[in-house]
This record gives C-alpha cells, structure tokens and sequence, in this order.
C-alpha cells in the first residue's frame, strides 16, 4: 500500500512517495484514539521518521492542539521535542532545497506541519547565508521562503516565543538579503518594522538578539550611520560576552573595526582587530583570520604605518593563498598597491593598481574599479601626465556607461571629465569625485566584501 524510498546514510528513512501523517489528521481520524492502533500507522511509523514524528507529536501535544491552547510547553515536552526536530532536520532542509521553487512555496502551504520547525529553519538560514556569498539573490528568495516557514512553526507545540523568536530571526536575515542586493530602501522598511514588533514581543535568547543587533548594524554601517552601527556592534558584543559565544564576538569585533575606520578612529580599529585575532585560534570560517589581518593592514596604512602593514600582508601569504573567494583575494591586490606606493614604490603601486581595476571589473564591481582608478588618477596627476588623465577619464565614463547613475554622479564624471581634457584636474577634485562615488554607491565605499575591506 505505501512506498517508502530510503536515503542510504541519513540514518533514518524519508517518505517522499506519500502525505506524511501530521498531527491535523489524526486528531481528524476517529477522534485521535483508535487511529493509534492502526495497522497503516504503525507501518508508516516504522518506515517514516516523520510520521512516526507526528505521531509522538499527536501522544505529547494532541490535546493541546485539539483545545488550541498556545501557552508555553514543558520544558521537558519541549527538550524532547527539540530533539527529535535535530534528528530529521539535516535530510529535510536537503529535501526542501532539492525541490523547485514552485514546489518549495506548496511544500510550505501543504506541508508546513514536517517543515516549520526550529531546527529546519536554523539549518536553512545558514545554507542561505552560505548562499549570500556566491548568489545574492537567490539567497534572498531562500531567505524569503524561511520567512514564510518561520510564520507557520505551531505556538501550539512550541509556546508563543520560540516562534516569535524564529520570525524575527529570519526578518533579520531577510532585511539583510535586501541590504546585501542593494535595496537600502527595502531593509530599512523591513528593520523598522522589525523593531516595533520586538518592541511588541522582545526575544529573550542573547544569542538571537546580538544577531540582528549585527545584521541591522550592517545596514546603519551601508547608509553611513557610524554612530548607530557602533551602538548596535556595542548591543551585540554584550550578548555574546555574557554567553562566551568566541565565534559571534569575533565577527562583531571585526565589523566594529570596520565601523572604527569609517569613522576614522583607526587606533579603536586596530584594538578591535586584535582582540578578533586573539579568538581565532579554532574560527570556523577560514576566512576570518584573513578578514582581520587584512582589516589591520588597512588601518596600519592609515596611519601611515606601511612597513608594519608589508609585514603583516606578506605573513599572511598562506591564509590568501587557502582561501577561494574573490571578493576578499582581489581587494589584496588594491591594499599591496597602498603600501607600495606609501612606501615610494610608485611603478609597483601603479601596476598593482591596474591589475586590481580589471580584478574589479571582471568580478563586476563597478565602483570598486572606478575608486581604484581615482588612486591612480592621483599618481597621473603628481607625475604631470596629463594623456593618463585623459585616457582615465574616458575608461571612468565607459566603466559607467551601460549603466543608469544618479545624477549627481553623472555631472561629477562630466567634470573629472572636463578637467582631466583642460588639464586642470587637482586633488581637490579628485577627492570630490571620491565622495560623489562614495554617496551613489548607496553603501560604505571601502568596507565591504565587494570592495576593499572583506567584511564577515
């Protein structure tokens, strides 16, 4: 009568072939008591872990649901429950991201009772933040669909806050998404929202809050609100502190220092990298400790320190060699381009600095490319070579050209543009033309994993 498909290695069965028992139908099903003893279930039960789940679910929770009552479980109920969400939730968040997006959205309406739990909604916002590197928007329509999941997990089962708490975790992450895609506008409506339910229903678990004090603190950071992304980095600091979480603290103390240079306090930066540094001996993200060294570079350059910073890129040779991704490899090429030319190693600086523009463009980082090409134009400028203005001035203008900028943009390149023909470019202008990139990028220019600054 029923076909149930294994997968070899899970340790437990999936039923695909077949509507998983939920605790809706048995309570339907002759009043939730003789359908106990059904020969079907119990071969369902023996078979499916998540209908055997259900079942359990129905003898721990079915008068409870049946009455509708939505108080807070036992805590021993919910630590049994919990455990058996950790069990099935490895091979059910594989099962949700193997099906198409069409299914995906009828798995939540049809199935939310096998896929709205704390543990597949956990597992599935890490696959989406992994996701967030290589795929954006992909990851964003994940993110969504998280969110949709997190709605349905049964305050039944689960008590009114643990739910309130995935859903504002998953908001979070979603805002996020939208910052990371570029829409600013859309985050902010998202975290305003956001705030007032927390505001409404405030989330106990410290971890969960110094999380979205992280994820909104990159969106202030994006928008060039340094002092309120410092307070929120403040916030989440003292949550992961107080829980000894190393792996949360290190992310929060580098993207503080990352807020620090922003806000041109480079000593406050370097003491947040160095105690980042100092909590990396078992990071599990190997891109962190490359994260920090080359954040302390960056700050060390500021200050003029470049031989310190030489030091420090050379001894980190074997971390950028290990490491596989882009978008914190290229902006090494723009950071030993810094120290060469802070060091009076001009031609070497300039060839770096060329090499990085078209890194920059091959990855399509449209503005990363033309703020490497403004340090250069600085180089043409002290050597008096004014053809290199010019001919800079044409590859700013087509870097753009395929693309709509706001207009203030626009009348920016069109007066580097002037000038450079006129030869009566200055660095004044330059640094005009630096800010007006800065501000229509719509995000932090040098900070963030797609320019120079990797940021976690």
């Amino acid at each position: 009568m029923w076909t149930i498909p294994s997968q070899p290695g899970t340790g437990y069965e999936i039923a695909m072939s077949h509507s998983h028992l939920t605790v809706f139908s048995l309570l339907e099903s002759e009043g939730g008591t003789a359908s106990r003893e059904a020969a079907e279930i119990r071969d369902l039960r023996r078979d499916c872990v998540e209908c055997d789940r259900a079942y359990r679910r129905f003898v721990m929770f079915g008068d409870r649901r049946r009455s509708g009552a939505a108080g807070r479980p036992r805590s021993k109920d919910l630590a049994i429950l919990e455990k058996w969400d950790h069990q099935a939730a490895p091979a059910l968040a594989e099962s949700f991201l193997a099906a198409p997006p069409q299914q995906r959205r009828e798995l939540i309406d049809r199935e939310a009772e096998t896929y709205a739990t704390p543990a597949v909604i956990v597992g599935l916002l890490a696959r989406a933040r992994e996701l967030m590197r290589h795929a954006p928007r992909e990851a964003l329509e994940l993110h969504s669909e998280v969110c949709r999941l997190a709605h349905r997990v049964p305050e039944a089962l689960y008590g009114r806050l643990r739910p309130s708490e995935l859903q504002s975790l998953a908001e979070g992450h979603r805002a996020n998404a939208l910052r990371v895609t570029d829409d600013l506008q859309g985050a902010d409506g998202l975290w305003e929202n956001l705030r007032a339910h927390l505001r409404h229903l405030p989330v106990e678990d410290g971890g969960i809050r110094g999380e979205l004090d992280s994820l909104e603190a990159s969106l202030r950071q994006d928008q060039r609100r340094f002092g309120e992304a410092a307070e929120l980095l403040a916030s989440a600091e003292s949550h992961y502190r107080r829980l000894d979480d190393r792996r949360g603290l290190t992310k929060v103390l580098i993207k503080w220092g990352i807020v620090s240079q922003l806000m041109k306090d480079q000593e406050q930066a370097l003491r947040h990298f160095s105690e980042a540094a100092r909590l990396l001996h078992d990071a599990e993200d190997p891109r962190l400790p490359l994260m920090v060294v080359h954040n302390q570079a960056l700050s060390l350059c500021e200050l003029r320190r470049f031989a310190e910073a030489r030091t420090l890129v050379e001894q980190a040779t074997e971390l950028y060699a290990a490491c596989d991704d882009e978008a914190i490899t290229t902006p090494r090429l723009w950071l030993e381009a810094t120290v060469a030319l802070g060091l009076g190693e001009d031609h070497r600086g300039e060839k770096l600095l060329l090499t990085a523009r078209d890194a920059f463009l091959e990855l399509g980082q449209t503005y990363s490319a033309a703020l490497v090409g403004l340090d250069l134009a600085e180089i043409y400028l002290a050597q008096g070579r004014h053809f290199s203005t010019k001919r800079l001035a044409v590859s700013l203008a087509r870097i753009f050209g395929d693309q709509g900028v706001p207009a203030e943009l626009a009348k920016a390149l069109q007066t580097f543009r002037r000038a450079a023909f006129d030869e009566t470019l200055s660095r004044q202008l330059i640094a005009a033309m630096r800010q007006s990139m800065q501000l229509a990028r719509g995000n932090s220019p040098l900070h963030s994993p797609s320019s120079g600054h990797p940021e976690p």
